[in-house]
């Protein structure tokens, strides 16, 4: 495995050429408790258990991705020996393999500032692609994984293949939701398959895809009158909703552009804060209110507004597959739009192309700013594509450059098999 950077805590003193990117700051005042209840569960070579009681890559990986979301580096997370990061990276020879696994750990290790092509001795994206069945273009009969993996491909910059995307579309129930399993029956769809759908065609660049506004209105009608989200309809009885339902479905609102001050968001997230116990941890739903580690989990990155693929601290939290969607001009101050290609050009980006040759060296832009997997350096960075080069932002490197470097594109063509 590569060697992650540290997470960069310094970005205020690169003023004012530090590139766009939304607050990570976890400003939700449940999130410190749920986070200090959260990493007192760790055992003490490094893992989280699973629901059988045992050390479990699974949840490691999902409280990984959650403590991320927090604003809480995984790397640093033990008990006086290996971190959670360090127990994934053993695991990774085994729990990898299988495309369920390698979806969960290049997820929790992009958040982390690690490199999925490089994890353990795995590569994690080759792992995914090769699951693809030519047949029915799911990576995984189970939709949840199928979905799942098309998150992880858009979070290490891997184009999805359309057919992919083609088949997570055909297969929405006519009531507008997703089932695990993959049916599309009446009744078989549940809020939890639908709203990871959701990310994953918003991550994947199908935003506009149809199918979303009918899978918003599916689960409109799973909200019960706390405001809470159920995980399916109830039959001949009132909805009794949960609290990793919910987060799911507040994920994927704010996927679709909707703010944490929202009426859709501001809802559903007062009441998941009311689920909170003395302890910090998180409850399931009523009648079984014990602490919870799953809704503790899946809680985290709900109230830190953050819909999956979750980034690290300094990313800008947009995938390439976003990225490509044409904009709208962005702060006069700080961006220049160019109308040829819709796209703008900010910050230390915009210093770098105006110093070093303008359109005539680079052309027009072609992406806004993205976050992908740098393949020279196996971490999260920050990039944009011209015409002519690939912009990133490489911090502390060369301040006269404005910390920008061109990525190596002959290196990386010759490499690639």
């Amino acid at each position: 495995m590569k060697h992650r950077s540290i997470l960069l805590l310094v970005l205020a003193l690169i003023a004012p050429f530090v590139l766009t990117a939304p607050s990570s700051a976890a400003t939700d005042p449940a999130i410190a408790p749920a986070v200090k209840w959260l990493t007192a569960q760790q055992q003490p070579d490094g893992n989280f258990f699973g629901f059988n009681g045992k050390a479990d890559p699974g949840t490691t990986a999902d409280v990984a991705l959650a403590l991320a979301a927090a604003g809480t580096d995984p790397a640093t997370v033990a008990h006086g020996g290996p971190s959670m990061i360090d127990y994934l990276t053993s695991s990774a020879s085994d729990y990898g393999t299988t495309v369920a696994g390698a979806a969960k750990l290049t997820l929790a290790i992009v958040a982390s500032g690690d490199d999925p092509r490089d994890f353990g001795g795995q590569n994690l994206v080759r792992t995914m692609l090769s699951k693809l069945d030519p047949q029915t273009n799911l990576f995984d009969a189970q939709l949840f994984v199928h979905a799942d993996a098309i998150l992880a491909l858009s979070a290490a910059g891997q184009t999805v293949p359309a057919g992919a995307i083609s088949a997570l579309e055909q297969h929405q129930a006519d009531d507008g939701g997703w089932a695990f399993t993959g049916e599309t029956a009446a009744g078989k769809a549940d809020s939890n398959t639908t709203a990871i759908a959701i990310e994953a065609l918003v991550a994947s660049g199908y935003a506009d895809s149809q199918t979303i506004p009918k899978a918003l209105k599916y689960l409109s009608g799973l909200q019960d009158d706390s405001g809470l989200y159920a995980y399916q309809p109830a039959s001949g009885s009132a909805l009794l909703g949960d609290a990793n339902s919910t987060a799911f479905v507040i994920q994927a609102l704010l996927a679709t552009g909707q703010s944490l001050d929202s009426d859709e968001v501001a809802k559903p997230l007062k009441a998941l804060e009311s689920m909170q116990n003395d302890s910090g941890a998180f409850y399931f739903q009523q009648g079984a209110t014990d602490d919870n580690l799953l809704a503790t989990i899946q809680t985290l990155p709900a109230l830190a507004g953050k819909p999956l693929p979750i980034w690290p601290l300094h990313a800008p939290g947009r995938t390439l597959d976003q990225a490509k969607a044409a904009a709208q001009a962005g702060d006069a101050q700080r961006c220049v739009f160019f109308d040829a290609t819709k796209h703008n050009a900010c910050n230390g980006f915009l210093a770098y192309f105006n110093q070093f040759g303008g359109v005539d060296a680079f052309g027009y832009p072609l992406t806004e700013e993205f976050t992908s997997v740098d393949p020279a350096t196996g971490r999260p960075t920050t990039m944009q594509y011209f015409q002519r080069a690939r912009f990133e932002w490489h911090p502390g490197s060369a301040p006269q450059r404005f910390d920008v470097q061109l990525g190596l594109l002959g290196a990386e063509q010759l490499t690639t098999p």
